[in-house]
């Protein structure tokens, strides 16, 4: 619902070989992240990637290309904004990802939630996830309801939609007009239930809540929004959590401390229907079973880290990353971490 969004670099990675945990970590980990835009600084690459049989590396900048370091394992390439799959970010300043890591870094929605919101909804016939990215939060609502409609703007993130028989994902660009939405959405006073999950904080909401209240159902439709704020771990690596966050803090964008500040501060027009109201949240927690390697990604999927990256910064270190790797123990153990999540749900003021 944003303005454009600036293209950036984007690189991709292929490596066939078996690797080793360790070695996974220097190569994805110690470095900016491999599936950003290469430039020049791949100068230590060759001894880290010594275990991938192939790696092709891209930059939509030739001037930084002319100065890449040579090496026989290396395929080195320029990006067109014609030839490059770039993802558009939910932050115009954001680096683009490839959606498939997004996809693996992020924990999945209870389905108690869904459950919940359910119950709240006279009628189960149609519900519309806005900001679906690869459909986690649609799947869910479609156990409870007989159609949705998941939209994105991102079609990268639309191709690794997970399927489902009763889910119609659409690609919405942001030069589609308000009638065009409301209308492909089903019409007016149409729609049993909204979702938006971890995305309505980057949507133009003066644009984005008048639509909502088109075509909700009235009575009886809602609108439900819920982000996550912090993760926990343990008290060793919450610590160090929490370094890593106090590290972030001056290149946070509006919509990212809107979601940091856990929806407290997020406008909301509508009447409670008991799940939160405007200014105080429902808290809620959500489980997710993770690797350490699970852990780097979803730290590096974060948007704060990206737009910090643009400007020369990197918020995971060499050394803030040896401290998560001594605090996890051993890199073959997984860990069980907290979501803390804060959901607001409500329907339109008659």
């Amino acid at each position: 619902m944003e303005g454009l969004f600036d293209k950036q670099a984007a690189m991709y990675l292929t490596c066939k070989a078996r690797i080793s945990k360790k070695m996974v970590f220097k190569a994805c980990c110690s470095q900016p992240s491999p599936l950003f835009g290469l430039g020049h600084r791949h100068r230590k690459c060759p001894s880290y990637y010594r275990c991938c049989r192939a790696l092709q590396a891209g930059d939509l900048s030739e001037e930084q290309l002319k100065h890449a370091v040579p090496h026989a394992q290396f395929h080195l390439s320029f990006l067109s904004e014609e030839n490059s799959t770039l993802y558009p970010s939910r932050s115009k300043t954001l680096t683009v990802f490839k959606a498939v890591v997004y996809s693996e870094a992020r924990p999945r929605y209870p389905s108690e939630w869904f459950s919940m919101l359910a119950a709240l909804t006279p009628q189960h016939s149609v519900a519309w996830d806005v900001g679906t990215g690869n459909g986690q939060a649609a799947i869910s609502v479609a156990e409870v309801y007989e159609k949705v409609i998941a939209t994105d703007i991102s079609d990268e993130q639309l191709k690794q939609a997970i399927p489902h028989p009763q889910v119609q994902y659409v690609h919405t660009p942001l030069e589609m007009s308000d009638d065009e939405l409301v209308s492909l959405i089903g019409g007016e006073n149409s729609v049993d239930l909204i979702t938006a999950a971890t995305a309505v904080q980057w949507f133009d909401l003066d644009r984005f809540y008048p639509i909502v209240k088109r075509v909700l159902r009235k009575p009886g439709g809602i609108i439900a929004v819920w982000c996550y704020g912090s993760v926990e771990f343990s008290p060793e690596i919450d610590a160090i959590l929490r370094r890593f966050y106090d590290l972030g803090k001056p290149f946070q964008s509006q919509s990212f401390k809107i979601a940091s500040q856990c929806y407290k501060t997020l406008p909301f027009p509508f009447e409670s229907v008991g799940v939160g109201c405007e200014g105080k949240p429902l808290e809620l927690d959500m489980h997710k079973v993770m690797s350490f390697q699970g852990l780097l990604k979803f730290l590096s999927s974060l948007p704060v880290v990206h737009i910090a990256k643009e400007q020369g910064v990197d918020l995971l270190p060499e050394e803030l990353l040896k401290d998560f790797e001594r605090a996890w123990g051993e890199p073959e153990s997984v860990r069980t971490a907290t979501y803390k999540t804060y959901m607001l749900a409500g329907k339109v003021k008659l």
